[in-house]
């Protein structure tokens, strides 16, 4: 599909910056343009987010994460899950949110390591991702996560097997 003039447009914003920008001034135009972007719905946006998902400023990676999760294009898929190992929680959080909008169940194995995350803002996101994900299929996944170091995901897997109708034990 070929991108409309706005979209273009908006590409070109994202990758080039005028000579007389202020880094500042160009981080506020490539968020706006990362907004945009997601907001167009238009799937040639796609590979232009993806290459911006690994981008040095976090808070582009942050918005490019949520913009992803707005057009909500599976293609997307491989490289959200790659970015829930990102170094920034948010972005990690965002990416799980996107992820989530997607209904994907092969990322059911990525939430389920985001749950030992140290920090809860991850865990909690991706907790309430895999609430909307998690079925019978995933039953020999969660037995395996009630021997995990982590405690969260313990819990959480003991939680979601009895809401599943498994017995575990105390």
């Amino acid at each position: 599909m070929a991108a409309t003039k706005k979209v273009e447009n908006l590409i070109k914003q994202l990758a080039q910056k005028s000579w007389w920008m202020t880094d500042k001034d160009y981080l506020r135009r490539k968020i706006k343009a990362i907004e945009a972007l997601g907001e167009s719905r238009d799937p040639s946006a796609v590979p232009h987010l993806i290459k911006a998902l690994s981008d040095s400023d976090l808070h582009v990676r942050r918005y490019v994460a949520v913009a992803l999760g707005v057009l909500g294009d599976k293609s997307a898929a491989p490289a959200l899950i790659k970015a829930l190992s990102d170094s920034d929680l948010h972005v990690r959080a965002h990416t799980a949110e996107s992820l989530g909008k997607f209904g994907d169940n092969s990322a059911v194995p990525h939430f389920m390591e985001a749950l030992g995350a140290p920090d809860s803002y991850v865990h909690s996101h991706a907790a309430e991702v895999l609430d909307k994900l998690i079925d019978k299929s995933h039953v020999p996944l969660l037995t395996k996560a009630l021997s995990d170091p982590n405690w969260n995901v313990r819990e959480y897997a003991a939680k979601n097997l009895k809401k599943l109708g498994h017995e575990v034990g105390n």
